[in-house]
């Protein structure tokens, strides 16, 4: 009889997840919370949030003695997102794990920890591009925002600052959103400062970006091997910043989207965390169902601005 806390299950659940948790999602920015933090959600099947879209105040002077006037009228409305569950499967065939006993080469690797280390990665890359999708779709000026369709045209708060010309990026477009974001009109009421903004953008566009500023052109080279003293020819030399706000380099995200995003309004909410539990089947294999449920929402689109249609 297996003595309690020994079975492969607990070892699946207590040591191989929480080793793939760890080496696997948490190596991915998306997960290592250096840029958003991951937080509980809320019961229920949906996140929401809710928007004052109409404000109309009654705000002036007044005398002594003076009635107070009327309070402000607002109109609010609510948007949802709702909750994304993903999931994949990895299998082991039992006739390899006969095969690979005692030495034997048939397959030169640990098949059941390199089925479920495989299996993890697929799960981590689409909960990965589905919110990068998702952050994409939210910060928008026009696109209808959340699961609830809701016209930014109608609700004029949920409309990001954007700059859709088909152009190449140029140092103006990224200043002239930083300008709208920091000007607290239109755009980035709660936008205090710009350390509180993080640049998204695919590696392209962090070429671009360094290619409009002076490069190594005029550095002078020795091909001497003695000398030892280097100089980095790259343009990309220290890690980026642009007035203030981190450049991150996200591999997924579309080619000609750049994405300033305000870090307080932006979570990632788990429902579920990594979970691998054993199934059975008929066949002689073992089987794993991995399963997670992850949701980035930006619940202010108005403080994040976006530049698309940017040359790639």
């Amino acid at each position: 009889m297996a003595m309690a806390g020994n079975t492969f299950e607990t070892l699946l659940r207590e040591v191989w997840t929480r080793e793939l948790f760890t080496t696997v999602f948490q190596n991915s920015f998306m997960f290592d919370q250096s840029i958003f933090p991951i937080v509980a959600p809320p019961g229920g099947s949906a996140i929401s949030s809710g928007y004052e879209y109409s404000i109309t105040s009654t705000t002036g002077e007044y005398n002594y003695d003076d009635p107070m006037n009327e309070p402000y009228v607002s109109s609010q409305v609510k948007a949802y997102f709702n909750k994304t569950h993903l999931q994949e499967a990895a299998r082991v065939f039992g006739v390899y794990l006969d095969y690979n006993k005692n030495g034997g080469t048939e397959v030169e690797l640990d098949a059941v920890r390199q089925s479920l280390k495989t299996g993890t990665e697929n799960l981590l890359d689409k909960a990965s591009t589905t919110m990068i999708t998702a952050i994409e779709a939210q910060i928008d000026e026009a696109a209808a925002y959340s699961d609830a369709s809701l016209s930014r045209t109608t609700y004029a708060t949920l409309k990001s600052y954007e700059e859709d010309t088909s152009a190449a990026l140029s140092l103006a477009y990224l200043e002239d959103m930083f300008e709208a974001l920091m000007t607290h009109t239109t755009y980035g009421q709660n936008v205090r400062d710009t350390s509180d903004l993080v640049l998204l953008m695919p590696r392209n566009q962090l070429t671009n970006l360094s290619r409009l500023v002076t490069g190594a052109s005029n550095f002078q080279f020795n091909a001497d091997s003695q000398n030892l003293a280097k100089i980095d020819a790259g343009r990309v030399q220290r890690v980026a910043q642009f007035e203030g706000a981190d450049i991150i380099i996200v591999p997924d995200m579309t080619t000609t989207t750049v994405l300033a995003v305000h870090k307080p309004d932006t979570k990632i909410y788990e429902t579920r965390g990594l979970t691998i539990k054993e199934k059975q089947e008929k066949a002689d294999t073992q089987l794993w169902h991995l399963t997670c449920a992850y949701d980035l929402v930006v619940h202010r689109p108005g403080n994040s601005g976006k530049l698309s249609d940017k040359t790639a």
